[in-house]
């Protein structure tokens, strides 16, 4: 039997030392790295509409792969697995005046 801890579902591993699967850790560097882009197309001096439609790209990129996250947490309940925590929790109540700060620290 292996030491690694086994994780999400059974043909997934976590990362040595985190119980987050690889596949998870993938999507949420990725989406750092994007931000980083982002940050300094955004800081810039130029600013044109060519700029402007390179942003908007890089934050859909982003949102899509914050939707491949959450893909990855349904599959995982599906398999059996806690699934992820949801980034969010108060997103789909009207009640509650709760606004929570950008996943994983992003800056958009």
């Amino acid at each position: 039997m292996s030491d690694e801890k086994e994780c999400c579902n059974t043909d997934s591993r976590c990362d040595p030392g985190t119980d987050v699967p690889p596949l998870v850790a993938e999507s949420k560097r990725m989406r750092k790295d994007l931000d980083r882009v982002l940050q300094e197309i955004k800081g810039s001096p130029r600013q044109c509409r060519e700029r402007s439609l390179a942003v908007t790209k890089v934050q859909e990129a982003i949102m899509w792969l914050g939707m491949d996250l959450k893909a990855q947490s349904e599959e995982d309940k599906q398999n059996g697995g806690d699934g992820q925590p949801a980034p969010y929790p108060q997103s789909y109540n009207p009640d509650s005046p709760a606004i929570e700060p950008t996943a994983d620290g992003l800056k958009l």
